[in-house]
């Protein structure tokens, strides 16, 4: 999780008992992304934003590739994930959370390269695939949802 949720208050004391790693991913990248990499060596599942951080209106936005190198290094599946209505229930840059529906769809995991590719190329063609699974269900889910 990021410092800026999980930093400080009940946050930072549900993060210690979830046992979440936080992390500044602005301010050191390399050490959060080494400690994704320590946790899926570990067996431990490991959330992240494709995007590097939540959205600014809720829609998706640019993904990065972390996600993609850290699945083709640590040999280990994404599951894709489309959230619809978090961003009503807890906007970025507010304190608190409020009560309101949201949805979630999962995809099938979608598995690494079969040998170890680990090339910008291959990040990409990753990286792409995730997005286009996570778009798509993210569409479906507002279709569903009447928005």
């Amino acid at each position: 999780g990021t410092s800026e949720i999980f930093g400080s208050g009940f946050m930072r004391v549900l993060a210690r008992s979830l046992r979440v790693v936080v992390v500044d991913p602005d301010a050191n990248l390399i050490s959060a992304m080494r400690a994704g990499a320590f946790g899926l060596r570990h067996g431990r599942i490991l959330m992240l934003y494709p995007e590097g951080q939540r959205s600014i209106d809720g829609r998706p936005t640019r993904f990065k590739k972390g996600a993609a190198i850290l699945s083709i290094h640590q040999r280990v599946p994404i599951v894709p994930v489309a959230i619809e209505g978090f961003h009503e229930a807890w906007p970025r840059g507010k304190r608190f959370q409020k009560f309101a529906p949201f949805r979630i769809k999962f995809s099938e995991p979608i598995y690494p390269p079969p040998e170890p590719e680990a090339s910008e190329i291959a990040y990409e063609k990753l990286t792409g695939e995730l997005k286009k699974r996570i778009v798509r269900m993210w569409e479906e889910l507002r279709r569903e949802n009447g928005t």
